[in-house]
């Protein structure tokens, strides 16, 4: 396990680098969301849970403004003071964001989600450093998203550049797996990967360039 554990760190860390020198994450991540805003798993959501973008991430203001002219009960994530536990907040107005833990935009905490396991009719947009064919995700290595899909019962879609789409990513147990991801190339549904199976490339190993 702990062999695994320093594998993701190296590899998360060559990830990161990847995706700060890619070219045109504008273009990208307009076609990301042209193609989530499309979808049927957006479609027949009434809730949206939404991760609030930085700088390199797959921009998710388009969708949140969308969602909201849509009358979709919009939800994103307020980081707590216990690292690796969040919760979250409506979000009504864009405008009335703060800066929060991070450095990252998050809604004043007012309208706390819902309690319960399940959360019917809930589309929850992930980020991440990469994600695999098989629905595996790279995270930021605090558990927020870990800790938070394990307790709830949503649909999970994770959002990334294409680049970072792999057919393998180093996992372990508790990491939680996606329904789909969405590049700007195409919605990818999770599945099973066989070994030897080619197209995509695996992650980039440690000491590796990918």
């Amino acid at each position: 396990m702990e062999e695994v554990t320093a594998s993701k760190r190296e590899v998360r860390k060559r990830l990161l680098a990847l995706r700060k020198a890619l070219p045109e994450k504008r273009e990208k991540s307009w076609e990301i969301s042209r193609l989530l805003l499309g979808s049927e798993a957006y479609r027949s959501a009434s809730r949206l849970l939404l991760y609030l973008s930085t700088s390199q991430e797959a921009d998710t203001f388009g969708i949140l403004r969308q969602a909201l002219k849509d009358q979709k009960e919009v939800y994103a994530p307020v980081c707590s003071e216990r690292e690796g536990e969040m919760t979250f907040y409506r979000v009504r107005d864009p405008s009335a964001l703060i800066i929060g833990k991070y450095g990252i935009l998050e809604p004043k905490p007012f309208e706390l989600l819902p309690e319960g396991r399940e959360l019917p009719s809930t589309l929850c947009v992930v980020p991440g450093v990469a994600f695999g064919r098989d629905g595996a995700r790279m995270g930021y290595g605090k558990g927020y998203y870990d800790r938070f899909l394990v307790k709830r019962q949503v649909t999970a879609i994770g959002l990334c550049y294409h680049r970072l789409l792999f057919s393998r990513l180093p996992c372990e147990p508790h990491d939680r797996r996606m329904q789909a991801v969405i590049t700007e190339k195409g919605i990818f549904r999770a599945r099973k990967i066989d070994q030897t199976e080619s197209g995509s490339s695996p992650a980039p190993a440690p000491g590796k360039d990918g």
